[in-house]
């Protein structure tokens, strides 16, 4: 009997269930908390009870539901609407912080994986803040929004190229795995097109089953198509990682999303996997071997990054304004993680520039929400656009 296995199962059920508690008593974002439930594990000398080879695929595949839910987050319709005033503010700034990481890499010859480091912008932490200081009313809050949206995906897209580019050193063999990539998004997306057909030709027969069956069948379908498409560019050589994005992407932009649906595989998604991702990031973290002269250096260097990037808004919100955005912006707590492993698995980070990354998710995904929200208490950002 291998009772490392119960051991395992009752850790992982615990940090699952008390990370919410964590999250809510501290007021920090609840993937940090399993981190730290993680840190806190690992650092007790209780690693050494645990199955790894048990935790890991629990955890890919919870790396793969979150990548897929990142992509899920970009609604390429919504910034289509935009009008041209507001989609330039939101341009500028993810186009400004491209050009400052260029130069901050190179000025302090830092490893290029660095330059997507710079770029990773997400919306993950914004979104409870939004909701909570009422600010998707305003036009200060939606502009923040979609400036988050368009440089996770222009980020995720940097982390794409970089991915091929690390991969095959040879520009025709990363000529060839680009167009191989296209090729799979395509087939991929007339995959989706037809579900979507389908749906539409026959709403009654299928519309149902992505709702209130009792089978779950929408659920079943979602996780089928994200594991039959994240294998399928695994096939061509593309990290499963990549495809789960652009499979969340495709599928966000394609199937039409019903409440109920994406409320169960969200539930399915950050109730158990994801969380056992977060947890084996703490498991395997440690404070003592992290380099923390380098940490302070790239902290700094990334909080200067995203101010300097969002500075163009203080011309239509003020200084304080854009200097707020700035700072939630410093914050792409899943993005910075998912790449500092990424980055890890393609052998192109080592393990303390990895420790450091982890420790720059947990410190801004902290510090920088708090400093936002401090620094536009007093503001009059309340009318409604």
């Amino acid at each position: 009997m291998n009772i490392k296995i119960y051991i395992t199962f009752g850790i992982l059920a615990l940090g699952i269930l008390i990370a919410p508690l964590i999250s809510n008593l501290l007021q920090i974002p609840i993937s940090i908390s399993e981190i730290l439930f993680g840190i806190l594990i690992g650092s007790a000398g209780l690693k050494v009870y645990l199955d790894h080879h048990l935790i890991y695929p629990f955890s890919y595949f919870g790396f793969l539901l979150l990548m897929f839910l990142a992509g899920l987050e970009i609604k390429i319709k919504e910034l289509k609407n935009l009008e041209i005033e507001d989609l330039i503010f939101i341009i500028i700034p993810v186009f400004l912080n491209f050009l400052v990481s260029i130069f901050l890499v190179f000025t302090f010859k830092l490893p290029i994986f660095f330059l997507l480091i710079f770029n990773l912008t997400s919306i993950g932490v914004a979104i409870p803040i939004f909701k909570e200081l009422n600010l998707f009313k305003t036009s200060y809050g939606k502009t923040i929004f979609f400036i988050g949206v368009l440089g996770e995906a222009f980020s995720l897209f940097l982390l794409t190229i970089f991915s091929l580019i690390f991969k095959f050193k040879n520009p025709i063999l990363f000529l060839k795995e680009f167009i191989l990539l296209i090729f799979v998004s395509i087939f991929a997306y007339l995959i989706l097109k037809f579900i979507y057909l389908l749906v539409w030709w026959f709403p009654t027969k299928f519309f149902v089953i992505f709702t209130n069956d009792s089978r779950e069948f929408g659920v079943r379908l979602s996780i089928a198509i994200l594991l039959i498409l994240s294998s399928l560019f695994g096939l061509a050589n593309i990290e499963p990682i990549i495809g789960a994005f652009i499979t969340g992407v495709l599928f966000g932009n394609i199937i039409k999303r019903d409440d109920i649906l994406e409320d169960k595989f969200s539930g399915l998604s950050y109730g158990f996997f994801i969380p056992i991702f977060f947890i084996n990031i703490g498991i395997n973290f440690s404070f003592p071997e992290v380099n923390y002269t380098y940490f302070f250096k790239i902290l700094l260097l990334f909080i200067i990054s995203k101010i300097i990037s969002s500075l163009p808004l203080s011309f239509k919100f003020g200084f304080k304004a854009a200097l707020g955005a700035g700072l939630l912006l410093s914050a792409p707590l899943t993005l910075l993680i998912a790449s500092a492993e990424f980055g890890k698995k393609l052998g192109v980070l080592n393990e303390n520039e990895v420790l450091v990354l982890i420790l720059l998710a947990l410190v801004t995904g902290i510090i920088c929400p708090t400093i936002f929200k401090l620094l536009i208490k007093n503001l009059n950002l309340n009318k409604v656009q």
